[in-house]
Parts: C-alpha cells; sequence; structure tokens
C-alpha cells in the first residue's frame, strides 16, 4: 500500500509538468496524450498500460521495433520523452492501481507469445512487472530477449532489498546521466 500511495505522490508532484507535456503534444498531432495498450501483468492477467503518447494517432498497433521506419512515426516532443523515458511517468497510474510495482520486469505487449511463453516457463510471470527492473539497467533494448530472460530470471531468485536500492539507483544514474550527457554535448 505504501508503494501506491508514493506512485500517487509522485503523480501528483509530476502534474504541472505533465501539463505542460500534454499541452505540446496536442499542438503537435492533437489529442489523446495518454497511449493505452494491453499488456501482460502478474500471474498472465491483462491489464491497461499507461504511458505518454509519443506517436502519431494513426501509428499501426505494433510495438515499435515492428514498424518499418518508426522513427518516421515518432512526434517530435515524443523523441525527448522517450529520450529521457519521460513517456513512461504515467506508469505511475499502474502502480495506484496495483497492477505494477517500481521494480521487477517490463510487463509484455500481448503480440509478444514467444516471449511470454519462455517468462511463463522460467517462473518470471509470477511477479508484477515494474517500470524498470534488473534487464532495464544492464542493456534495455539493445540487448537480446534471451538475455533479458537471464536477467529477469536472475532478479527473481535474488530479489532483496539490496538488490532492489542497486536497481533503482542505477535507474535514477542512467537517468540523470542520460539527460546531463543530451543537455551537454
Amino acid at each position: 500500500m505504501l508503494i501506491r500511495i508514493l506512485a500517487a505522490v509522485l503523480l501528483l508532484v509530476l502534474l504541472p509538468f505533465l501539463l505542460i507535456v500534454f499541452f505540446f503534444i496536442y499542438i503537435e498531432d492533437g489529442y489523446p496524450f495518454v497511449f493505452k495498450q494491453f499488456r501482460i501483468g502478474q500471474h498472465e492477467r491483462v491489464f491497461i498500460f499507461y504511458k505518454i503518447r509519443t506517436m502519431r494517432r494513426n501509428t499501426p498497433e505494433r510495438s515499435t521495433k515492428e514498424i518499418d521506419e518508426s522513427e518516421n512515426w515518432v512526434l517530435k516532443t515524443g523523441y525527448y520523452l522517450r529520450k529521457y523515458s519521460i513517456d513512461e511517468s504515467l506508469n505511475l497510474l499502474n502502480i495506484v492501481k496495483g497492477d505494477m510495482k517500481f521494480i521487477g520486469p517490463r510487463p509484455l505487449i500481448i503480440g509478444e507469445v514467444d516471449m511470454h511463453a519462455r517468462r511463463k516457463e522460467l517462473g518470471i510471470t509470477k511477479q508484477k512487472p515494474g517500470i524498470t527492473g534488473w534487464a532495464q539497467i544492464n542493456g534495455r533494448d539493445v540487448i537480446s530477449d534471451e538475455r533479458k530472460l537471464e536477467l529477469e530470471k536472475y532478479y527473481l531468485d535474488n530479489q532483496s532489498i539490496k538488490l532492489r536500492f542497486v536497481i533503482l539507483l542505477k535507474t535514477i544514474y542512467y537517468v540523470v546521466y542520460s539527460v546531463r550527457q543530451k543537455l551537454f554535448k
């Protein structure tokens, strides 16, 4: 319950910034500001996943890596939101609803059938998905699905307060480092 309250407080703190972001999205591509998608959660339960919309309204409904020339579909505002992972801030709504937590494996898109089957085999679907996790701080989208599964299984088998703290610190470091690196280029 404390995690859900913390997520709600963070959403309230971020609200003025989110309103500015929504304004820029509206100017560039209209309404809606929020991207909703069905994702697979704990115990294979399907839930509505929230993100700030970063792609055009008429973008094909597939994962970004499956869309040809996906960079042409990304909004100018969306480019920056993705670069700094700001688009993920609405995942806090999923924590408030109880669908996710701060740390865990990222929730899968329903169409990622093979990855889901492997996660189920390894027992990874027993835990709630998270905003960040062991796989995200160890390569995120530049590592293979097999490597992600290894890292998610490692987290499942070795969960501890210490490991969560390491993940949280490294996530903060990578976000701050990324922002600093982009600002001072």
